[in-house]
C-alpha cells in the first residue's frame, strides 16, 4: 500500500509539472519539484521505520542538499546557451553528483548534529 501511495504522489507531481509547463506561467513548473511531497514521504518513512534521532539527522542534512540542487541549476543555466538541452542537463546532473559526493564524503556526522 505504501508503494501505491508513493506512486500516486509521484504521478500527481509529474502531472502538475506537465500542466504548468504548458501554461502562461510555465516557470512555475520549476517550483513543483520543490514541493516537499517526496520529503514528507522520506521523513515519514524514517520516523516510522527508524527513529526520531535519524529523522532529525535527515532534517539537518536537508539544507546541505540544497547546495547540490543550486549547483545543478547554475550549471544548466550556463550550459543551456552553449549546448543542446540534453548535454546541458547531463552537465547539471554531473555537477549535482559531484557536489553531492563532496558533501557526503565531507565527514560530517549528521547523527551527532542534533544531540544535546
Amino acid at each position: 500500500m505504501e508503494l501505491l501511495i508513493k506512486a500516486v504522489i509521484g504521478s500527481i507531481v509529474g502531472l502538475m509539472i506537465h500542466l504548468l509547463s504548458q501554461s502562461k506561467n510555465f516557470f512555475l513548473s520549476g517550483l513543483i519539484p520543490l514541493i516537499p511531497a517526496f520529503t514528507i514521504i522520506s521523513h515519514y518513512i524514517i520516523a516510522t521505520k527508524r527513529s526520531i534521532i535519524d529523522l532529525k539527522s535527515t532534517i539537518v542534512f536537508g539544507p546541505l542538499s540544497m547546495i547540490s540542487y543550486l549547483t545543478y541549476l547554475i550549471c544548466v543555466y550556463i550550459l543551456a546557451d552553449k549546448y543542446k538541452i540534453e548535454a546541458a542537463l547531463l552537465g547539471g546532473i554531473l555537477a549535482w553528483t559531484s557536489v553531492s559526493i563532496i558533501i557526503i564524503l565531507s565527514g560530517i556526522n549528521f547523527k551527532t548534529c542534533n544531540q544535546p
